[in-house]
């Protein structure tokens, strides 16, 4: 929603508008995180062993991380693909209608993700999200028409959700219990990291070479991120005693 409430604030007002609402979203979002019941999920063991990397000692998660810093690239990418896209055809003011027709594409995706019974592993499940994320960004840099690729940024966004999602899984599931705080800490560090790099890299591009080169850029991304998640294999089930 946070694009399309964009577009229509800097239409009916000014970019300043957009900062105060971004404001007042991130403040409301304090007391309702408190008043969850999220904080009582986490038991906290004072007495277990505790080393100066925290989490960063387990491989399984610093592979999940450089999988998150990939996809969060990619998605990085997009949020200067699709401005610089309208910039290019002449109507700046779709930028933020094909970024919101991507997040609703994310939604969705959300959504039937979060209510499906899947039976392959996550780890399965996020290679195959981000491979067909990398695909749906890659036939963007073969179109041109601002309809074809407002359909195409919705199956691309179809496809965010659930690897964003399945990230997260595999943090919570390999993070040792007494890092866990540390370990989330850290795949939002990569989150950030990914998204500032993947702008930065899809400005140059875009400057140079168009939206084009910055699609297939996040398609690379993407599929970058999917190459590395072979390196997470389902876990073992425990041996029976």
């Amino acid at each position: 929603m946070g694009p399309a409430l964009i577009a229509l604030l800097v239409a009916l007002a000014d970019p300043t508008a957009a900062f105060a609402l971004a404001i007042v979203f991130t403040t409301l979002a304090v007391p309702v995180f408190l008043a969850s019941p999220a904080m009582g999920y986490w038991k906290l063991d004072r007495h277990a062993e505790r080393r100066l990397l925290g989490p960063l000692t387990a491989p399984r998660l610093l592979v999940v991380y450089a999988v998150t810093t990939c996809l969060t690239m990619s998605l990085g990418l997009l949020e200067v693909g699709y401005p610089g896209h309208a910039a290019a055809a002449g109507a700046t003011a779709l930028s933020g209608v094909l970024l919101a027709v991507n997040s609703i594409g994310s939604a969705i995706g959300g959504f039937a993700y979060g209510g499906a019974r899947l039976a392959m592993p996550v780890e399965a499940q996020l290679r195959r999200s981000l491979l067909l994320l990398a695909v749906a960004v890659g036939v963007q840099t073969l179109v041109d028409g601002m309809w074809p690729l407002g359909l195409l940024a919705f199956i691309a966004g179809a496809f965010i959700a659930p690897s964003l999602t399945a990230v997260t899984m595999l943090t919570a599931a390999n993070a040792p219990p007494r890092y866990a705080t540390e370990a989330f800490t850290w795949s939002s560090t990569c989150i950030v990291t990914g998204i500032g790099a993947g702008m930065a890299l899809g400005g140059e591009l875009v400057e140079r070479f168009g939206a084009h080169a910055v699609f297939l850029a996040s398609a690379l991304a993407a599929l970058a991120a999917s190459l590395v998640a072979l390196g997470l294999r389902p876990a073992a089930p425990p041996t029976a005693q």
